[in-house]
């Protein structure tokens, strides 16, 4: 990732950072005033702000999440744009080994052996037809490709 980019994803990194530790800081000076004054409007008060910190930490989840997934997806489309760039024909068999370092291939790719006996995935058969999957892993890796 080049300096611009990782730059451009620090304040939203920080102001969500800075937002998460405020609803903890709110929450917690809730809770303590609960413990010094417990009445019914302090108790509603603390469970408000900790509903609302509970919210706020699922929403930074699924954020970091959504964020790792697309960071990988563009890691993995930059790995197959160099293979392309610095090869004239690609092997099908390359790709399929790139998908199957990242586990992105299904195990049926790979045969019901392989299911069986949890053995390693050979990628120099995984592209040969057999009786289950007649087209074997490849058609399958250029469908998740083409995705």
């Amino acid at each position: 990732m080049s300096e611009s980019n990782r730059n451009e994803s620090l304040p939203d990194e920080d102001s969500s950072d800075d937002g998460l530790w405020n609803e903890f800081e709110t929450c917690a000076t809730s809770v303590t005033h609960l413990y010094r004054n417990s009445n019914w409007r302090t108790l509603q008060s603390a469970a408000a702000s900790t509903t609302q910190l509970y919210k706020h930490g699922l929403e930074m989840k699924k954020r970091s999440f959504d964020r790792g997934f697309l960071k990988g997806r563009l890691t993995l489309s930059r790995e197959i744009s160099a293979m392309c760039r610095y090869k004239n024909k690609i092997d099908v068999a390359d790709i399929i080994a790139l998908l199957s370092k990242y586990d992105l291939l299904p195990t049926a790719a790979f045969g019901a052996k392989q299911q069986r006996g949890g053995e390693q995935p050979n990628i120099a058969t995984a592209a040969i037809p057999s009786a289950d999957h007649p087209a074997g892993g490849t058609q399958q890796a250029v469908f998740l490709f083409q995705e």
